[in-house]
């Protein structure tokens, strides 16, 4: 079957709410938060106690516009799984009015807890103040990564953790963001849409790799697809550019094993249909195996 067009997938599912299931059904699967959780395949934490757990809460496509009693559901569920860190793949805020609103959100995380974070194609394409939003991001002991990557230490354990830019509207480069860095045992990638880890590990000419080949990150982390946002026993009739072959969830065949989430908002029409809103909770155990 062949995948609609965005007007065509508009279109369809205001049909679909009407003579499938309903409207009112439809929308309120967009707050029918659910919170997922997931071990890291194979994945191998060094340094610490063994047997210790790195958690970390995965967080995209927020699309916040307002601050109500459903964002602050998320925020508490996220600080109920009491994460040692929290990563943001994009797409935030889709207006770049709303700031302020993504600084309500911020302030009820756990301001312990520190967070990073990178820019979706939205934060672009409404050409949000990146500066504004890395100082906002800096207020909530957090780091916009924009190509580039930080160490993070927790209980004697690193992680490296790599931010890209957008792969559909910004200028992505591994290179760039692991320049002057050390390989790190164990290094996650965040990238907004799912089809840039393909798009990286085709790219012969700039480096990218390379430089997966050389970094071995076992871990990278997406959002993107909104897991179809309507998803009809496997069918979606529409995903945005830059999702490729993925719909949601994980993705083992090559490295880095890739999860994607299956985000918090909505774009083009507000609902969901077999693609609950989602937050991540991913555990990194030290089980003494690195993977190949």
């Amino acid at each position: 079957m062949t995948p609609l067009t965005r007007r065509q997938f508009v279109g369809s599912c205001a049909a679909a709410g009407v003579a499938v299931v309903g409207g009112e059904a439809l929308a309120h699967e967009t707050r029918d938060l659910e919170v997922t959780r997931h071990a890291v395949p194979g994945a191998h934490i060094g340094g610490g106690a063994k047997g210790q757990r790195l958690r970390l809460a995965h967080l995209t496509d927020l699309h916040l516009r307002s601050f109500g009693d459903y964002q602050a559901r998320v925020a508490d569920a996220v600080n109920a799984a009491r994460p040692d860190v929290i990563l943001f793949t994009g797409d935030s805020i889709d207006r770049r009015s709303r700031l302020p609103v993504f600084a309500d959100f911020l302030a009820a995380l756990d301001e312990e807890t520190p967070k990073f974070a990178i820019v979706g194609n939205w934060e672009h394409q409404c050409r949000v103040d990146f500066a504004a939003l890395s100082k906002l991001y800096a207020a909530h002991n957090g780091r916009l990564l924009v190509n580039e990557s930080v160490t993070f230490t927790h209980a004697g354990r690193e992680l490296l953790v790599t931010g890209l830019d957008d792969f559909l509207r910004g200028e992505p480069s591994l290179v760039r963001a692991l320049e002057g860095v050390r390989p790190c045992p164990s290094h996650v990638l965040l990238a907004h849409c799912p089809a840039h880890r393909d798009a990286m590990r085709a790219d012969r000419d700039g480096g990218d790799a390379a430089a997966l080949a050389r970094f071995r990150p076992q871990l990278a982390l997406a959002g993107h697809t909104h897991g179809g946002q309507v998803n009809i026993g496997g069918f979606c009739p529409w995903r945005p550019g830059g999702s490729g072959r993925y719909v949601s969830g994980w993705y083992t065949d090559v490295m880095p094993h890739l999860y994607v989430s299956r985000g918090i908002g909505v774009v083009d029409v507000p609902i969901r249909f077999g693609a609950r809103p989602e937050v991540a909770i991913l555990e990194w155990p030290d089980d003494g195996h690195v993977l190949a």
